[in-house]
Formats: C-alpha cells, structure tokens, sequence
C-alpha cells in the first residue's frame, strides 16, 4: 500500500516532464507514400508537417532503418522539411537516417532562429542506422529539418511541451522537498513514533 500511495505521487510530480512520441506506425494508407501519397498534415494533433511529408514502409531495409517499427516519414522532394507545434516545445527531438548531414533549425512563434544541431550522415545507400537529433530550448514552435532531398527519413518525433527556465522555480524545489518528505514519512514516520 505504501508503494502505491509512492508511486502515484511520483506519478503526478514526474509526469509533467515526460516526451510525447510519435512513431507514425498508426498512419493510414491514404498518408503512405505508395498509397494515395497524401501529405500527413494536422493528421496528428498538435503537430502540422508540410507539404509532400508521406508515410513509408520500410519493412525489411537496411539502407534506412526506421528506429521503431517499420514505418517512417520522409519528403521526397524538398531539400527542407518543416514541422510545426500549436503549442510551444521545451525540447524537439527525432530519430533519422540520412544519405548527407541533417541539420535540425529550432524557431520560436515570430520565426526567430532558436538554435540549431546537426547530425551526420549515417547510411551509405546500403548499409545505414538511426541517430537521435535534437534541439532544447524555450518556445520552439516549429522545426526545419534540411538534407537532401528524398535523401532522409525520420522516425519516431519526440518533443516535450513547455519552456525551458534558467533557474528553478521555487515551486519546483519546493515540490521535490515535499516528495522527499512524504517518502520519508511514509517509510520510516513510523519508527520514529515508536522510538519516542
């Protein structure tokens, strides 16, 4: 019982902080590339990809693994792919595979350059694996991600909601004492009753 009652308050105090992840593997055949080869869009919500971003399977490859799964995205015609949030990220992050170096642009919601990261090329047309790419930073409202065209394919998008702050609310610190506290009595507030 104790655990339960520790693990539902670490629960609501950890929670805030967890990534959502898209893996894409739920998309319909009407946004595969082989299908009707119609754009992804808002189809997930809170998220908007350009124009000519398609679903692909690529069951079995090995020149571009998808992280996860079988099913990635891609634009094969664009030297740049973007992808938008209604709400404002504190972190942005996908796992890729590409032919050339993928740079990751990060911009807040007046179009502002927040940052950048850049992976390297991790396929040779052949032979290939996943990397993970990322940006932190506060306010990221869209994402650009440059390559070659129809060179990159990106699998399982991950971004946390929020800001991110320079220093620690006191609110915060304060909810951390109070978890540790509540830990504590609920594993030893007893004993110390008893020693009394």
């Amino acid at each position: 019982m104790k655990l339960a009652r520790l693990a539902l308050i670490a629960t609501i105090f950890i929670s805030p902080v967890l990534a959502d992840v898209i893996d894409f593997e739920n998309l319909p055949n009407t946004y595969m590339f082989v299908g009707d080869g119609q754009n992804i869009g808002t189809y997930y919500s809170g998220v908007d990809f350009e124009q000519n971003v398609t679903g692909l399977d690529l069951t079995g490859d090995t020149a571009y693994p998808p992280h996860s799964g079988s099913i990635a995205v891609w634009d094969p015609y664009d030297l740049s792919l973007t992808i938008s949030f209604t709400t404002p990220q504190s972190m942005v992050g996908i796992w890729y595979t590409s032919f050339d170096v993928l740079t990751l642009a990060a911009f807040d919601p007046t179009a502002t350059l927040l940052g950048s990261s850049v992976g390297a090329a991790n396929t040779d047309g052949t032979i290939g694996t996943s990397d993970f790419l990322s940006f932190t930073g506060s306010d990221i409202a869209s994402i650009t991600l440059t390559g070659s065209p129809g060179g990159f394919v990106l699998d399982d998008l991950t971004f946390t909601s929020g800001t991110v702050a320079d220093t620690p609310e006191p609110s915060s610190i304060l909810s951390y004492f109070a978890l540790a506290g509540i830990a504590c009595w609920l594993r030893g507030g007893r004993r110390l009753r008893s020693n009394r």
